[in-house]
């Protein structure tokens, strides 16, 4: 009697250790594996997004120095802060002593001799107040050229004013 019980003892002995094998933690390192496996395939996609960034890089780098080159074509053609500023604070003073609002003058591209400097103008206000501008405008000791007049109605006694002008190059600015 004693070999049996000692027989399933031994059986139970080895029985529940590989019942809590397979039970507890075969699961949990299956599940660690698949866990990795995802992680790796998540690498694998980041590889391959990588890669084909790499291969673009060359494409990149040239259109970035065709973009540069541009931008040094139109750096050259620009007018310069220091040329067209008091132009700009003289069109805004205008504007502002009109009592028009959201005054916006820009400064565009000039011609290709630098004789000339476009500029647009926005501003808000009413009929009378555009029209006093665009007097004084008329009336102002620098030589102006409108080329382009736009208003557009707003509210009730209310316009919006897009005027493109031409200022030509006051040699006392250079």
């Amino acid at each position: 009697m004693g070999a049996p019980r000692l027989l399933l003892a031994a059986a139970l002995g080895v029985a529940l250790p590989l019942a809590a094998y397979f039970g507890l933690v075969r699961p949990e390192r299956t599940r660690a594996a698949a866990a990795s496996a995802e992680r790796l395939a998540a690498r694998e996609q980041e590889v391959q997004a990588l890669e084909a960034i790499r291969a673009r890089l060359p494409e990149w780098k040239r259109e970035e120095e065709s973009l540069r080159e541009r931008m040094a074509l139109v750096d050259e053609i620009r007018p310069t802060q220091a040329r067209t500023a008091p132009l700009v604070e003289r069109l805004r003073g205008l504007a502002a002593t009109e009592g028009l609002a959201g005054v916006v003058v820009e400064p565009l591209a000039p011609d290709a001799n630098g004789e000339t400097v476009p500029v647009r103008v926005r501003a808000e206000g009413g009929q009378a107040q555009i029209a006093s501008l665009l007097g004084r405008l008329a009336a102002s000791s620098r030589l102006l050229r409108l080329e382009r007049v736009e208003l557009e109605r707003r509210e009730k006694g209310r316009y919006a004013l897009v005027a493109r002008l031409v200022a030509f190059r006051d040699t006392s600015e250079s």
